[in-house]
């Protein structure tokens, strides 16, 4: 009996980014936890900031997703993209999504937004018609000075800004004067 692949969906995409925000909002917690016993100094953006290796964000991501997605999990698709979605039943590929960080330093930001679209370009040149292509953009900034960096990255990216499904966590480390917030940001990306 043959069976056909399910479609990867707007709730496939919600619930992407939501088990990306559990994930990396657990290793923070497990980070501030390690930075306060060991009493280390790492500034205002410690934990997860310690370490801004997207490879190190797309492990937690995809171990996180193991547990409870519907699709499985692949990491490193044919040095193509960072994960892959394959449908449990058939083992058809369903969809494929890159992970980049986006800091908003205003030395690297050009460069980031550079290397956004350079990612969206290569899934949509790489990436048969038939699979979904999900880009997750990842920030932290200082939740006074909050303005919607989703909306300025969309005008960037000339993607309509509803499109971007976000999820935010604190990761204000112990005694910071300033508050600050870690976002996940996933949209799909249109075809070519």
């Amino acid at each position: 009996m043959r069976h056909l692949t399910l479609k990867f969906d707007k709730n496939d995409l919600s619930e992407l980014v939501e088990c990306a925000k559990r994930a990396l909002e657990r290793e923070e917690q497990y980070l501030a936890e390690c930075i306060k016993s060991n009493r280390w100094d790492f500034g205002p953006t410690g934990g997860l900031m310690c370490n801004p290796n997207e490879h190190y964000f797309q492990f937690l991501i995809w171990r996180e997703l193991m547990k409870s997605f519907r699709f499985r999990p692949i990491t490193e698709h044919h040095k193509r993209s960072d994960l892959a979605f394959r449908d449990k039943s058939n083992n058809g590929l369903v969809a494929v999504a890159e992970i980049k960080g986006w800091w908003a330093d205003e030395k690297k930001d050009q460069a980031e937004v550079r290397a956004i679209r350079r990612d969206i370009n290569k899934m949509q040149f790489e990436t048969p018609s038939s699979v979904k292509m999900v880009m997750l953009v990842l920030t932290t900034y200082i939740k006074e000075d909050r303005k919607d960096w989703f909306t300025d990255l969309a005008r960037r990216l000339k993607i309509p800004r509803e499109e971007i499904e976000v999820r935010t966590f604190d990761n204000t480390e112990e005694g910071d004067d300033e508050r600050w917030e870690f976002a996940i940001g996933g949209f799909f990306v249109p075809p070519a």
